[in-house]
């Protein structure tokens, strides 16, 4: 299978899409949106570090907040995802994970993509829309 590679621009566009311009009502069932989104998960967790369920669980949710507040979608579901995907190893009891993969099967990330700071773009795009948004419905009163 070739990887299909995504870089910064690719990136910034799809994350601005999924997560500011519209409700996400769960996963996005585009291969490439997934993987996007994954992306961006991942990159709130540190290659080799052995995480506890608990804490993998407490990143999982602040991510959500910050990045995907609208996406129906829980840290179980996410969490599951990532072992199913081999970017987590789950231990052989289930209480500790470590990330193994810093990709997505399917898909080259530029290195740029790093270095993008997602949850500030998107705070301060979320801002722009509803001050747009406000300033909309003050001109038309």
């Amino acid at each position: 299978m070739e990887q299909r590679i995504i870089d910064e621009a690719v990136y910034r566009k799809r994350m601005m899409a999924l997560c500011v311009r519209c409700a996400l009502p769960g996963l996005p069932r585009k291969r490439i949106d997934r993987a996007i989104m994954l992306k961006s998960l991942i990159q709130r967790f540190s290659f080799g570090v052995e995480y506890r369920e608990k804490e993998v669980n407490s990143i999982i949710d602040a991510w959500l907040m910050g990045v995907a507040p609208s996406m129906n979608s829980d840290f179980v579901t996410l969490r599951r995802l990532l072992v199913d995907e081999g970017i987590f190893e789950r231990d052989a009891q289930g209480s500790s994970y470590t990330l193994k993969s810093t990709g997505v099967r399917g898909f080259e990330f530029s290195s740029d993509v790093d270095r993008i700071e997602i949850e500030s773009e998107l705070g301060l795009a979320r801002k722009d829309l509803a001050e747009r948004r406000r300033e909309h419905l003050e001109g038309s009163s």
